[in-house]
């Protein structure tokens, strides 16, 4: 969660409720597996000095309401309640900085990845949940601090992160595994890393989605995306594989949505994209996907109400594309 934008806004809240959805039975097996994760707590910033305005509903003076208690949080396992916890980071747990210089406005706490989201929610509802993170990491990372930490330091220990910002969660924390290769050469290591489950959740962050165009690195394309979420669901009972995307082409806009739905069609049979703007996050379901679809459809538009009564904003401008 390092961007204070509606982007992370929108995929914290889609990565978080699908967990839930899926997670609602407590005898589930679960993994989580990550690619582009990020450290579990990254550096808060502002990439242009427009942000704050143009993003109203997740910037600093919202994180500033967090902070200070001046926006009521809910219960323990909501979105505001997890993320104050984080920003709050009572442990004093590493919060790996914004390594790039290219002048954006950065701030002191540090927020989660979504494999953090997953751990934490895991943890507060009495679960156990085995992680798997993929990102660069020493001088091709993009959070880092020289010479530690960076990803390949921190992700193994999102599951100790999610134990020590959850009091009394009664789960004894392991080690959780990380690989440093590229995507999508990570995807072989993610495969050989899962096991036999009931629920898989896989979230991908790249920079972009680009379809039918050559990647460049940090881009996904839809032949690596429908590599992926082949090798996702395998010994999965039920698996939902997550993908964000953005794109200033409000024309161009709708096709990579279609794109996005077509990817991998033959194995996942349902899929919906949560639009708000220039973001999209896109969920693949595969298993008894349709009471699920209309169960996170519902859970992601109430968080996203919820969200946007607690800080005085109505909440218009969430749209889905089912498929």
């Amino acid at each position: 969660m390092p961007r204070l934008n509606h982007g992370t806004l929108l995929e914290n809240l889609v990565v978080l409720e699908v967990a839930r959805v899926l997670m609602r039975h407590p005898e589930a097996t679960v993994e989580v597996a990550s690619s582009f994760s990020m450290p579990p707590l990254t550096q808060c910033w502002h990439k242009t000095p427009h942000e704050p305005g143009n993003n109203p509903r997740f910037n600093k003076g919202v994180m500033a309401n967090l902070l200070n208690g001046v926006i009521a949080v809910g219960a323990r396992t909501s979105y505001p309640a997890l993320l104050r916890d984080c920003l709050t980071n009572v442990p004093g747990l590493p919060v790996v900085p914004y390594a790039l210089a290219d002048g954006s406005e950065l701030y002191e706490y540090g927020g989660p990845n979504g494999a953090l989201l997953a751990a934490l929610l895991a943890m507060r509802q009495g679960q156990s949940v085995r992680t798997w993170s993929n990102d660069l990491s020493d001088n091709q990372s993009r959070y880092r601090r020289i010479p530690m930490p960076d990803a390949s330091t921190e992700c193994p220990r999102t599951t100790e992160y999610a134990a020590a910002l959850s009091t009394n969660c009664g789960v004894i924390p392991g080690i959780d595994s990380f690989c440093s290769e590229a995507f999508p050469d990570s995807v072989p290591a993610m495969a050989s890393w899962s096991r036999r489950c009931m629920v898989r959740i896989g979230f991908l962050d790249p920079d972009s989605y680009v379809a039918a165009r050559v990647p460049r690195p940090g881009q996904v394309d839809s032949s690596a995306h429908s590599h992926w979420l082949t090798k996702l669901h395998q010994d999965a009972e039920l698996t939902a594989g997550i993908m964000f995307f953005a794109s200033q082409d409000g024309p161009g806009r709708p096709a990579l949505i279609a794109a996005f739905h077509d990817d991998a069609r033959t194995e996942y049979h349902r899929s919906v994209v949560f639009c708000y703007g220039n973001y999209m996050v896109g969920i693949k379901l595969r298993g008894d996907e349709t009471d699920h679809v209309d169960r996170i459809i519902e859970s992601v538009s109430g968080a996203w109400g919820t969200w946007s009564s607690m800080i005085n904003r109505d909440s218009d401008g969430l749209s889905w594309q089912i498929k």
